[in-house]
């Protein structure tokens, strides 16, 4: 008697994070963004060292032996997704389908609606966005601290500015525009094209509204004005501090210290 064939396994598709998903969610931005210059420099991380890549199966019993830096920056993705759900924004995964019947998250998207204010000190609060800043129950005052604040508050500020300047001359204000807060792939699954999937669907949903983000770095900007964003500005961020991986510079390495660009991009709805 010949066996049957195995089940050809479903293939991956968007769809809306489930609430009991954040946890999945979140390990999946923070495996896609420990080599994020922004992420780094906000975190004071050192030439030399780096994120540690939590395991794809880490559960939350489990995110306590991950290194301090690790579950600093896990604990500013959860709060990033928690202010979307809390301000009515969208967060976008895709999922694998597997062959028990559960499916895995891939990638995942942050859409930021019009007007959404998620950086309100009671949104910032109720999405436990503290935890990044002054550390866990595991190491209290061991997250960013004052000066990874004030690095995240001063970038804000200069993007706001960017955004609000390049909307204007298009006719538009803050408050008509979506903003793509994140968009990360598992480093895994790169290449697969999840990304592609996400960016389609968001814009698609948006319409004819315009759409905003921040870019790092110069390959995955390539890739955005595929989709259709131009640059508006060039900021540099971290001059006389970080390298340009954003990486902290002792020093004896202050020749390395120059910066990184970020460049605020938009995207506007075809005519």
């Amino acid at each position: 008697m010949s066996e049957s064939p195995a089940p050809t396994p479903r293939a991956p598709y968007v769809r809306e994070m489930r609430p009991e998903e954040l946890h999945a969610a979140t390990i999946v931005c923070t495996r896609a963004f420990a080599t994020n210059r922004f992420q780094r420099w906000i975190g004071s991380i050192p030439r030399g060292s780096g994120y540690a890549l939590p395991p794809r199966d880490t559960t939350l019993k489990g995110l306590k032996a991950q290194p301090r830096p690790t579950r600093t920056l896990y604990h500013f993705q959860a709060g990033l997704i928690r202010t979307m759900l809390l301000t009515g924004g969208r967060v976008l995964v895709v999922v694998q389908p597997k062959e028990d019947g559960t499916e895995e998250i891939v990638a995942v998207a942050l859409w930021n609606r019009p007007g959404a204010e998620i950086d309100s000190p009671g949104v910032l609060l109720r999405a436990k966005m503290h935890r990044a800043v002054l550390g866990d129950a595991w190491h209290p005052f061991g997250g960013w601290n004052i000066g990874g604040l004030r690095r995240a508050l001063g970038a804000q500020a200069q993007y706001v500015k960017c955004h609000v300047n390049a909307l204007k001359e298009n006719g538009y204000t803050h408050r008509d525009a979506w903003t793509l807060e994140i968009l990360g792939t598992d480093p895994d699954e790169e290449g697969k094209g999840h990304a592609g999937k996400l960016m389609r669907e968001g814009l698609a949903f948006i319409g004819n509204k315009p759409c905003l983000l921040e870019v790092p770095s110069p390959q995955v900007k390539k890739i955005y004005e595929h989709y259709g964003f131009v640059e508006t500005a060039v900021l540099t961020f971290g001059k006389g501090r970080v390298d340009e991986q954003g990486l902290r510079c002792s020093k004896t390495d202050t020749a390395l210290a120059t910066g990184f660009p970020v460049w605020p991009m938009l995207h506007l709805p075809k005519a």
